[in-house]
C-alpha cells in the first residue's frame, strides 16, 4: 500500500484470529471502502492469519502477552492517516462507519476527537444488559450531532493524528483513552460525539464475569487517573464510596431524558447498582495499590 491512507483503524486484540475473524471482516470492509488501513495489534500469542485472509490494507502486528491498553500504545504511533480511529475485537461496525468518521472530521476540523454511539449486541442475559449500561453509559444513543463533551469513551472514538502527538502512555498500563481525552479537554481541545458514527458491542458474560470485569475496569481507571492526580481527582476519591448510588441515579436520568431503555433500566436496577459497586471497590483498590494485573485482565 504505497498511497497515504485516508483513515487508520487500530484494533488491539488478545482473542486470536478464530474469535476475532467475524468482527475483522466488517472492519476490513470499512477500511477498504475509504482507502484506509487497518492495524491489528495481536497480543494473543497465537498464529497470525495468512495474508490472503487479511488483504493488502491490513497490517497484522504480533506482540504476545501485551494487554489491550499496551497494544493501543503500540498501535497509535504507527498510524499513517490524518484521522485515526480505534475499535475492538468484539465490536461490529456497520456499513458506512468509516465514511461517517471521515465526514464528521471534515465538517469539524476544530475537533481533536470525535466519538460515536455504541449499541448492545449481547442481549441474551441479565448481566450482559447491566454490564453494557454500566460500561457504556457515556456512549448510549442518542448522542445528537456534533455534541460537545469532556470525555467520549474507549469503544468508538477517532482522533486527528495531530492530537495524538500529545499522547503520553501511562506507566505500566499503556493508553487509557478516557484519561487521554480528559487531558485533551483540560488543554482546551474540542471533543465531540455524533450519532452518525455507530457500532454494535458484543461482549457475552455471566454474572461473575461482569462483576470481575467492572472491578478490574475500576481498578485500572483509578490507577490511570492516579498518574494525572489533581485536586478534582482527590474529590473523586472522597466520594467513591457513594459512587454506586450516584452513578446509578445518573444513568437513570440519562435514559429518562432520552426515552431510551427505561423499562430495561428498572428491570436491571439491582444488577446495575451491584456492578457500579464492584467498580467503586476496584477504584479504591486502584487508588491505594495501583493497577496490578488489571490491564491484562481487561478485554
Amino acid at each position: 500500500m504505497k498511497e497515504a491512507p485516508t483513515l487508520s483503524v487500530i484494533v488491539p486484540t488478545r482473542a486470536g484470529w478464530s474469535l476475532y475473524e467475524p468482527y475483522f471482516v466488517h472492519q476490513r470492509r470499512e477500511v477498504e471502502a475509504v482507502g484506509g488501513e487497518l492495524l491489528v495489534l495481536d497480543g494473543s500469542g497465537r498464529p497470525a492469519p495468512p495474508d490472503e485472509l487479511i488483504g493488502p490494507r491490513t497490517r497484522w502486528l504480533s506482540h504476545p502477552g501485551e494487554s489491550v491498553l499496551a497494544l493501543r500504545a503500540l498501535g497509535y504511533p504507527l498510524a499513517r492517516a490524518p484521522i485515526v480511529a480505534v475499535s475492538e475485537d468484539h465490536t461490529r461496525v456497520p456499513a458506512g462507519w468509516a465514511k461517517a468518521i471521515l465526514e464528521c472530521h471534515a465538517e469539524h476540523p476544530e475537533a481533536a476527537a470525535i466519538g460515536g454511539s455504541v449499541e448492545n449486541g449481547a442481549t441474551t442475559s441479565y448481566p450482559e444488559w447491566a454490564a453494557y449500561l454500566c460500561g457504556h453509559d457515556r456512549e448510549l444513543p442518542p448522542l445528537g450531532r456534533a455534541t460537545p463533551v469532556s470525555v467520549i469513551g474507549v469503544t468508538n472514538v477517532s482522533y486527528k493524528r495531530a492530537a495524538l502527538a500529545q499522547l503520553k502512555p501511562l506507566r505500566g498500563i499503556g493508553v487509557n483513552d478516557a484519561v487521554f481525552q480528559r487531558d485533551l479537554a483540560r488543554g482546551g481541545a474540542t471533543l465531540l460525539v455524533d450519532d452518525r458514527i455507530s457500532c454494535v458491542h458484543e461482549q457475552h458474560m455471566t454474572f461473575r464475569q461482569a462483576t470481575f470485569l467492572l472491578f478490574q475496569a475500576g481498578r485500572m481507571g483509578a490507577a490511570s487517573r492516579r498518574q494525572r492526580f489533581t485536586a478534582r481527582e482527590l474529590a473523586r476519591v472522597a466520594i467513591t464510596p457513594a459512587a454506586p448510588i450516584i452513578l446509578t441515579a445518573r444513568l437513570g436520568l440519562w435514559l429518562a431524558r432520552r426515552r431510551r431503555s427505561r423499562l430495561r433500566y428498572v428491570f436491571e436496577l439491582p444488577m446495575i447498582t451491584w456492578l457500579f459497586g464492584a467498580r467503586a471497590v476496584g477504584e479504591l483498590v486502584g487508588y491505594a495499590r495501583g493497577a496490578g494485573n488489571s490491564p491484562l485482565l481487561l478485554h
